[in-house]
C-alpha cells in the first residue's frame, strides 16, 4: 500500500504537475477513513448532507487531502530497504 501511495503520490505531484490529492469517502465507511488515515492523509473537511446514498437518504463526506507545497512537495522516501 505505501508503494502505491507513494507512486501516486509522485506521479500526481511531479508528472500531472497537481496542487493536491484528495480521498473523498462515505463518514459511515470506516474502512476507507482508515486506509486515508494510514496513508498519512489529514482529515480537512467533513462536508454535511453531501450526497445521496444509494437509500435516498443524505449522507455526510469525509475529505482527506494531501496538498503539495509552494516551494515544492514532500518526496515520500521510495528508497525503503
Amino acid at each position: 500500500m505505501s508503494d502505491a501511495k507513494d507512486g501516486l503520490t509522485l506521479f500526481a505531484f511531479g508528472t500531472l504537475q497537481a496542487n493536491r490529492i484528495e480521498i473523498l469517502c462515505d463518514t459511515r465507511n470506516s474502512a476507507s477513513r482508515r486506509f486515508a488515515e494510514r496513508c498519512g492523509y489529514p482529515l480537512e473537511a467533513i462536508f454535511i448532507n453531501n450526497f445521496i446514498d444509494q437509500g435516498g437518504n443524505l449522507g455526510d463526506e469525509c475529505i482527506y487531502t494531501e496538498v503539495r507545497l509552494k516551494m515544492g512537495f514532500r518526496l515520500p522516501n521510495v528508497n525503503k530497504q
